[in-house]
């Protein structure tokens, strides 16, 4: 997504991911040079077995910096992340990204489904 300079933008994500336990799954946003803020992302935990029991899901929600990285845990099926924060940007324009990969080097594929999104709003 293209940013302005001297903005702020409202950040929203919906990702839908499909990653085995072992390689999890890892995101973090790409912000131009000197854009600073924070977000945060309620998703499944780190290191959960497969079969989810009466307890429910494990759930993990941090501020981060907007440029953090977060690990998510990955299942037998799809799962998601809903993350929200701000950009604030300096003097620099640039892109906005969504950057993602495996947590942990595995054979297994993890992939960023159909269907997810990122929105940003300007509000300031």
């Amino acid at each position: 997504v293209s940013v302005w300079s001297n903005a702020t933008f409202a950040v929203e994500a919906y990702v839908i991911y499909s990653s085995n336990i072992t390689g999890e799954f890892g995101m973090q946003f790409g912000v131009p040079a000197g854009a600073t803020g924070s977000w945060s992302g309620a998703g499944w935990g780190r290191a959960v077995p497969a079969s989810v029991g009466t307890d429910g899901w494990s759930v993990r929600m941090n501020e981060n910096s907007i440029t953090q990285n977060r690990t998510y845990g990955g299942d037998t099926t799809d799962d998601t992340v809903h993350a929200k924060g701000i950009v604030i940007t300096t003097g620099t324009a640039g892109t906005f990204s969504l950057d993602w990969a495996q947590a942990i080097v595995d054979a297994g594929a993890t992939t960023v489904r159909t269907n997810s999104y990122i929105k940003l709003t300007r509000v300031a």
